[in-house]
C-alpha cells in the first residue's frame, strides 16, 4: 500500500503514516507476521472501524475500489494474494494460429484480447505477442530454435533455450531451460525497465505495470539473478534442481513430457523518510513467497505417443530394411536363375555355308 501511494500520489505519505497504526492493529513493525494460508487465499485484516479522518480517508478510497480485496463487513477488509482468483477463471482470451496452411504455425498467438498488441510496457518489442498460448506447441521442434510462449500474468513472452537430448519414460525428448533475462545489459529489453533511467540487475522482472501491485519476480531463492540481491537477505540458497525453470518436449510433434515454472514474487524496499515504520529500512529486494506450478505426461499418454507414433517409426524403420533386403535377394535370384537356365540349356550349333559364287 505504502509503495504503491509513494508512486501514484507521493503527498498523501504523511496521512498513510497516521492510517497504518488505525488499519492495521499498530503494527510494530513494517514486516507482517500471518499464516500463510491467510497471506494467499484467506486474506489478512484491513480495520476500517476508525473514525479518524486519515484511517478514514484510505477506506473511502478502498470502499470505492476494492478491486484485490474481500468483504469481511462494512468495517473490514481482507487482503490476501490469491484469495480474489481462487474458483475463478481467466478471462484473458486468445486467438492463435490453428496451422492448417503451415503445421509450425500452431498455436501461435496472434491476439490477445482481441489486440494484436499490448500497451502495458515502453516499447513494441517487449509489447509483442510472441510464441505459442503455452497449452499447444508446433511439431518438427528443431535444437536451434527457442520455445516461445505468451504468459499473460507475466504481460511479456518467455523463451525457453535448448539444452541437451533426453529420454523421459522411453521416449527421446529435448531439455530447454528458461529465466528472466537481464534488462540492464539487454537492449531488447531495456523496455521491460520501470522507468527509462532506472533498470532491474540480472534475474528481475518488474511486473507492477502488469498487476498494479509493486512486485518484483526472480527464480526462486534468487536463482541466476545478481548476486548484490542474495546479498541483501539471509536464508536462502538457491539451487539449479529446485529453483530452474525447465521444459522437456519430444520434438517431432511437439508434446511436453514434463515442465517446472517457478517463480518468487518479492517487495522492493527503501527508506521512506515520511512513513515512520519504514524511515530507516535498507534498499533491498525482499522474498515474499515462491510457487512452483508442473507437469509431468502420465504413462497412459507415454504408451499413446509409443504406439501411434515410435511404434509405427519402428516399423518403418524395419519394413525399410526388409523391402532392400528383399529387394537384393530378388535381383540376387533372377541373376543367378539367368546362369543357371543358361547353364542347363543345350548348345545347338548350325553350321552355315556361304552361297555359291555366281560367274
Amino acid at each position: 500500500m505504502v509503495l504503491t501511494v509513494e508512486k501514484q500520489k507521493p503527498g498523501a505519505l504523511p496521512m498513510i503514516s497516521k492510517a497504518l497504526p488505525a488499519l492495521f492493529n499498530s503494527p510494530s513493525t513494517v514486516f507482517l507476521t500471518a499464516k500463510v494460508m491467510d497471506i494467499l487465499f484467506r486474506g489478512v485484516p484491513i480495520n476500517c472501524s476508525s473514525t479518524d479522518f486519515g484511517p478514514k480517508a484510505i477506506c473511502t478510497m478502498i470502499r470505492a475500489n476494492p478491486k484485490g480485496l474481500k468483504k469481511l463487513n462494512d468495517d473490514i477488509f481482507l487482503f490476501s494474494f490469491f484469495g480474489t482468483k481462487n474458483y475463478t477463471i481467466d478471462d484473458g482470451r486468445f486467438t492463435v494460429k490453428r496451422g492448417v496452411r503451415n503445421a509450425k504455425e500452431v498455436g501461435t498467438v496472434v491476439k490477445f484480447n482481441g489486440k494484436e498488441i499490448q500497451d502495458v510496457w515502453s516499447g513494441p518489442e517487449c509489447n509483442a505477442l510472441r510464441g505459442t498460448d503455452s497449452t499447444i506447441f508446433p511439431p518438427f521442434i528443431d535444437d536451434s530454435e527457442d520455445i516461445v510462449s505468451f504468459a499473460p500474468d507475466l504481460c511479456r513472452s518467455l523463451g525457453a533455450k535448448f539444452k541437451h537430448k533426453i529420454v523421459y519414460k522411453g521416449i527421446p525428448g529435448n531439455h530447454y531451460t528458461a529465466d528472466l533475462g537481464d534488462m540492464s545489459s539487454n537492449p531488447e529489453e531495456k523496455c521491460f525497465c520501470p522507468t527509462p533511467t532506472t533498470c532491474l540487475k540480472k534475474g528481475a522482472f518488474d511486473i507492477s505495470k502488469c498487476v498494479g501491485a509493486p512486485i518484483v519476480l526472480t527464480l526462486p531463492h534468487f536463482y541466476e539473478t545478481d548476486p548484490s540481491y542474495l546479498e541483501t537477505v539471509e536464508g536462502l540458497h538457491p539451487e539449479k534442481e529446485k529453483h530452474q525453470i525447465f521444459l522437456n518436449f519430444e520434438p517431432m510433434t511437439g508434446t511436453p513430457l514434463g515442465a517446472r515454472k517457478r517463480l518468487q514474487f518479492n517487495i522492493p524496499i527503501h527508506a521512506i523518510k515520511k512513513v515512520a515504520l519504514m524511515k530507516e529500512l535498507p534498499d533491498a529486494l525482499v522474498p515474499l513467497f515462491w510457487v512452483e506450478e508442473g507437469l509431468e505426461l502420465d504413462q497412459k499418454f507415454i504408451d499413446l505417443l509409443d504406439s501411434q507414433l515410435f511404434m509405427a517409426l519402428r516399423i518403418v524403420g524395419v519394413s525399410k530394411w526388409v523391402i532392400i533386403v528383399l529387394g537384393l535377394a530378388m535381383i540376387g535370384g533372377g541373376v543367378g536363375l539367368h546362369y543357371y537356365r543358361k547353364d542347363k540349356m543345350p548348345s545347338t550349333v548350325t553350321k552355315v555355308s556361304p552361297p555359291p559364287e555366281k560367274f
